[in-house]
């Protein structure tokens, strides 16, 4: 709505100190927008690093610098991989306040390493599947950010990322073994989408899908994740599959 548009731009517009305004246009309503001009203070793009291509994927990542936001549930997530350091990160339980902390979290991460935006290669940023509205500001906050900053932004769905945690977490001694991340997709229904790893990376073997939990096609998987399975015990565990 007119408020979460316009907290979004307010942020926005002081995180990139740069002028806000207001303007009706027939048929549309208010339209906000701020300008941003070619060079300001810390957002000129740094001439020393070669950016990434919005359309190229980049193997491996280390040694690049990414910004990741996710605000697809109820949590906030940022986190900060620059050059080789440790990535550094902040999540926490914040519900309908995303909006609120998202931008301060970025700046407060980008200045424990003494960087700004401008340093950056790239934003990565959750879309979901997950709740509507925290989508949508995750998703207005990198492009807002990478409009100002001329940076590049890296589309990251909520079950590719819990497909690469929960390698990562098994020591990635996990190769040639097919899984399954499900996802709450409340209303008696889950997300998922099957996975296969290979060279200790998960590659989904179709788009995710939108179904009840006694419809997912297990097949030839190895085993099943996720918070669906907490969500929806009597039924996954009447499934033929081992449920991590």
């Amino acid at each position: 709505g007119l408020g979460l548009g316009l907290s979004i731009v307010e942020r926005l517009a002081r995180v990139l100190d740069c002028p806000i305004t207001l303007r009706s246009v027939p048929g549309k309503g208010s339209v906000f927008s701020v300008e941003v001009p070619l060079a300001k203070g810390d957002l000129t793009l740094a001439p020393r690093r070669q950016r990434l291509s919005p359309v190229t994927t980049h193997e491996p990542l280390a040694g690049l610098r990414i910004l990741a936001i996710d605000t697809s549930t109820s949590w906030c997530s940022v986190a900060l991989s620059f050059d080789n350091q440790p990535v550094i990160h902040r999540h926490e339980h914040v519900g309908s306040k995303a909006s609120q902390v998202l931008l301060p979290w970025c700046n407060t991460l980008l200045k424990q390493i003494g960087a700004g935006f401008a340093d950056l290669d790239a934003i990565a940023v959750g879309v979901g599947p997950g709740a509507f509205t925290g989508v949508r500001l995750s998703v207005a906050v990198a492009q807002g950010l990478a409009v100002g900053t001329n940076l590049p932004v890296i589309p990251v769905t909520s079950l590719d990322a819990m497909a690469t945690q929960l390698i990562q977490s098994h020591n990635n001694q996990m190769d040639d073994q097919r899984f399954i991340i499900a996802l709450d997709a409340r209303m008696g229904e889950v997300y998922w989408a099957p996975y296969q790893i290979l060279n200790g990376k998960p590659q989904a073997i179709h788009e995710i899908r939108l179904c009840s939990p006694e419809a997912i096609e297990t097949n030839d998987a190895n085993y099943i994740a996720g918070n669906a399975i907490t969500e929806y015990p009597e039924i996954f565990s009447k499934i033929p599959i081992k449920t991590i």
